[in-house]
């Protein structure tokens, strides 16, 4: 997945932003591609595969865990 590029659809959608004012992107992509590709305004229904979070402090890391390194600990 880290090798993935944005394609032509998530470019237009970042275009789009800069262009009209008010709007937000809203996605269930959890792959990062639409921040990759210039969106800024956008909700992440169900999160980002590359960002890690501590419920029981709040604490969010925005880097992913590497292959086999442990889950960053509260």
């Amino acid at each position: 997945m880290r090798a993935a590029e944005p394609n032509p659809a998530h470019l237009a959608l970042a275009t789009l932003e800069h262009r009209v004012a008010g709007f937000t992107l809203i996605t269930q992509n959890v792959d990062g591609l639409h921040a990759r590709a210039g969106s800024r305004r956008m909700v992440e229904l169900h999160g980002n595969i590359m960002r890690n979070k501590c419920f029981a402090e709040g604490t969010v890391v925005e880097h992913g865990v590497e292959d086999g390194d442990p889950p960053p600990k509260c």
